[in-house]
This record gives C-alpha cells, sequence and structure tokens, in this order.
C-alpha cells in the first residue's frame, strides 16, 4: 500500500459515538499485536463504574485503512486494555470503551490499526506527530447490572421510577402480538382515550389525494378565540405503520391548539400492510399541500407551518418533510418529531435491545416495517428503500426545518433517532435532542403524571411554542 493510499489518524473521523461492550476472553477477531503494547495504568480492575479517559500513543495506531470498522479496531484495543487492566479472561466484569477522537467528516468510514512502532503495513515511517487516540474507558460489573437477566425480556424495572413501573405492569402484552392484526386493531381502537376539549371545534375534511390517490380524510382543530394570523401545525399519528387513526388523537390536537392558539391539522393516512409504501407518505403529503393552500381560508400565517408526529408518525413527518422538500414544498418551519420510527434496518444495539411485548418491541417494529417496505425491510443495500419511507438513509439532510427530537432511553429508537438528531447537525439544520432516562416508547402518554412525563411535556411544548410564536 503506497502513502497515499494509507490514511493517517489525524484525518480520521468516527461519524457518531461508537459504543461497544465486550466480554473478556470473547472476543472475535481481536489480534495479538506481538508485544508492542505498553502498559496502561490509567484503568484499574478495582474502579468500577470510574469513567476514565484514555490516550493510546499514536505509533501504537499509526495508519488508518480504508477497510477498517468501528467493531474492528475495538475489538483489537479492547481486549488488549482489559489484559493490561487485569480484567480476568472470563467473569462479570466488561471494559466499557467509547471512541471519542474525531476529526473532519469522510466517508466511508476508517479507523486505525494496531501495527508495530516506526513504520506502517506498507513499510513507510509513520509522523510522529499524529494525535492519539482517545477513548473513555470504563469497568462495569454486569452481574450487578443484569440482575433481571433470568428473564432478559421484561425492561430493567430499577431503571424505572415507581409511576412508570406501576403502569407497565398494566399494560397488556396482547396488544402488541401482531400474529391477528385485526384483534391487536381492535384492542388498540378500544383502549381508553381523553376527549378533546370542547372549546375546540373539529372539522373533517375529504381532500384530493397525490397525483391521483384516493381522498385523504383530514381533521382541523381551531380554537376559540384564536388571534389574527396564527401560527399552524400538522400533525401525523403513530402506530407502527399498521394501527391508529387521526380520531384517535382529537385530545391531544385540540390541546396543541390551545396551548400555542394555533390551527392544527391531522391527517387520517392509509395503514399498511393493506397500503404500503408509498400510500401513508402520498397521503400525509395530500394532505400538507391542502392545508398550506387553505392558509387564508383557516386565517393561518403559511410562514409559521410546522409539522410533527409521534412513532411512526414521527417517521412519516420525517419522511413528508422530505418529500415536500423535494417536490416543490410547501415551505415548513420546524419538524417536531416525537421518538420517531425512522430506520428500516433495525440494526443498531437499541433495536435490539427492547424485547419486552408489554411496549413497542423488536418483534412489533419488524413487523411494522415489513408491513410498509415489504421484503425490503431489514435490507441494508443503499437504495433499497427510499429515504422518504427510511428516512434514515438520506445522504442529504439539507434544506430541512430546524427540529426537535425527544426520546427515552429505555426506547428501541434511541440509536437511530440520535443518529438522525447529529445528520441532522452535520447538514446544517438546526437540531435539539432531548434524551429521557427511564421512559420507555410511549411513556409520555402512558405515565402522564409522573414528573418525568411532566417535564418530558413542557419541553416538547416549550419548543413547539418557540417554533410557532417565536
Amino acid at each position: 500500500m503506497a502513502v497515499e493510499d494509507a490514511i493517517l489518524l489525524d484525518r480520521c473521523v468516527v461519524e457518531d459515538l461508537v459504543e461497544l461492550r465486550f466480554q473478556q476472553g470473547n472476543f472475535v477477531g481481536g489480534q495479538d499485536t506481538g508485544g508492542h503494547v505498553e502498559p496502561v495504568p490509567a484503568v484499574r480492575v478495582d474502579d468500577v463504574g470510574r469513567e476514565t479517559t484514555l490516550d493510546i500513543p499514536s505509533h501504537r495506531a499509526p495508519v488508518v485503512h480504508r477497510q477498517r470498522t468501528p467493531a474492528t479496531i475495538l475489538a483489537e484495543l479492547v481486549p488488549l486494555l482489559g489484559r493490561e487492566v487485569g480484567l480476568p479472561a472470563h467473569g462479570a466484569l466488561q471494559l466499557c470503551v467509547h471512541w471519542l477522537t474525531s476529526s473532519i467528516l469522510c466517508r466511508p468510514p476508517i479507523l486505525p490499526r494496531l501495527l508495530p512502532p516506526g513504520r506502517n503495513r506498507s513499510g513507510c515511517s509513520i509522523p510522529a506527530n499524529l494525535r492519539p487516540i482517545r477513548l473513555r474507558c470504563m469497568v462495569r460489573d454486569m452481574a450487578a447490572e443484569t440482575s433481571h437477566a433470568q428473564n432478559p425480556d421484561t425492561l430493567d424495572t430499577r431503571r424505572l421510577d415507581e409511576h412508570h413501573e406501576r403502569i407497565l405492569g398494566k399494560l397488556p402484552i396482547e396488544l402488541l402480538d401482531f400474529s391477528d392484526l385485526e384483534r391487536s386493531r381492535a384492542m388498540f381502537d378500544a383502549l381508553p382515550r381523553l376527549e378533546p376539549d370542547p372549546t375546540v371545534a373539529i372539522e373533517e375534511f375529504l381532500v384530493p389525494g397525490h397525483d391521483g390517490d384516493p381522498a385523504v380524510a383530514i381533521r382541523v382543530y381551531r380554537p376559540q378565540n384564536v388571534g389574527p394570523n396564527p401560527g399552524a401545525l400538522y400533525w401525523i399519528h403513530g402506530g407502527g405503520m399498521v394501527l391508529g387513526s387521526a380520531e384517535r388523537d382529537d385530545a391531544t390536537c385540540a390541546q396543541r391548539a390551545i396551548n400555542h392558539q394555533a390551527i392544527v391539522a391531522s391527517v387520517d393516512y392509509r395503514l399498511a400492510p393493506e397500503h404500503p409504501y408509498p400510500a401513508p407518505i402520498h397521503d400525509c403529503f395530500a394532505g400538507l399541500v391542502w392545508f398550506a393552500s387553505k392558509a387564508e381560508e383557516f386565517g393561518f400565517d403559511p410562514a409559521r407551518l410546522a409539522i410533527g408526529g409521534a412513532s411512526a408518525g414521527g417517521g412519516l413527518a420525517a419522511g413528508t418533510a422530505l418529500f415536500a422538500r423535494d417536490h416543490g414544498g410547501p415551505a415548513l418551519c420546524f419538524q417536531l418529531l416525537v421518538y420517531p420510527m425512522l430506520d428500516h434496518r433495525n440494526v443498531t444495539l437499541s433495536s435490539h435491545a427492547i424485547l419486552d411485548r408489554r411496549v413497542w418491541h423488536r418483534d412489533a417494529n419488524l413487523f411494522g416495517w415489513n408491513a410498509y417496505v415489504g421484503a425490503a425491510a431489514g435490507s441494508t443495500e443503499p437504495g433499497a428503500v427510499p429515504i422518504y419511507a427510511s428516512p434514515s438513509m438520506a445522504d442529504d439532510l439539507s434544506g430541512l426545518p430546524p427540529t426537535y427530537i425527544n426520546i427515552g432511553d429505555l426506547d428501541m429508537f434511541l440509536d437511530e433517532d440520535v443518529a438522525y438528531a447529529l445528520a441532522l447537525g452535520r447538514a446544517g439544520v438546526p437540531c435539539e435532542l432531548h434524551v429521557y432516562p427511564g421512559a420507555f416508547h410511549g411513556a409520555a402518554n402512558f405515565v402522564a403524571r409522573s414528573p418525568l412525563s411532566q417535564r418530558w411535556s413542557a419541553d416538547e411544548t416549550a419548543a413547539l411554542e418557540r417554533a410557532l410564536n417565536p
């Protein structure tokens, strides 16, 4: 490999924070560098739970090869560090490592390889001024952290406050068992719901579909005595692409109309699997176009039109914003993405982590994506699924409106939502991201009276208020 084919460490970038956990003695692809590793006294086995920032000298990992991956480099570093720290070959202690080195953005992802000091793999000399690899390390007592391991298919209730734990215990497992979709839909529709504030006028309209598609039902919410030229919100309900209706969100939309003295519209898009992609996105876009065209009739300021949605609705809102950007508008001032469903691939750590069937879990998510995009669900091939269906696949997020994303750290969408927020920021889109410890998917609604949910709601309301009434 010639010098120009090697990419030096100080030009390396890791696009997102990488966290991998390795069990001592169970590494795949780890390599011994033949004694070229120096002692690392900064991390000790008795420092369980204490984070340490560790710099690996540059001569221990001097060259970046185009084919290296985060998993490969960490699989090499962690066993070596673990041996120096004094971790036993087998046991409950694990070394948790975050990769912190970053620089300019480049693709494909490239990471360093451990090599003897002084020379790289092609025999070229190694510059002495390369930045070190910076890692954040922590020894974790996994036995103590996984006391719920006898039943790994449930959430770790030690992470929940008393309000969330009590409500979680009452959620029915059958609701998200999609072996009988019609039964699940009937159960979902029968769930208790709040009545909308009677001071908000609610009307339903049938509007033209997109490009010859069937007509779309849109519900519009107008508060009494709204002031002149208010802002407007276009809302998209959740339900994993297969459940729900605009009417079920009446109370939510009416309350938003009151809170922000705004005109709110909600779209009753067609559901999968009967109507897979692109039907839901087409319906959402058609409703948005119609709502924007009625700004004068409804009296709102078209320059203060926001889009929002929760869960699948958050994913559809993100997809609709992309579709509107690429198809001539309407212009949007803001997007509110509440624990959005963004990535059809289901390959992140968090997408594998939530198995508790009382909340939105991996099997339910796989069902939803299969219903929505069919055989392409799970494919990692570029272009297998359009960006409007799976916004995480978008390479270009420029030109999107300022964004607010909120997510609980016990939600399977955590990783994809954090990654989308980072990608928006890299594209120059202002994005505010909130991650709430101890919140599972939908908890802000299911456990609305808890202090955590009240803080979630207050933060979300304040963000939307800043967008609609600057």
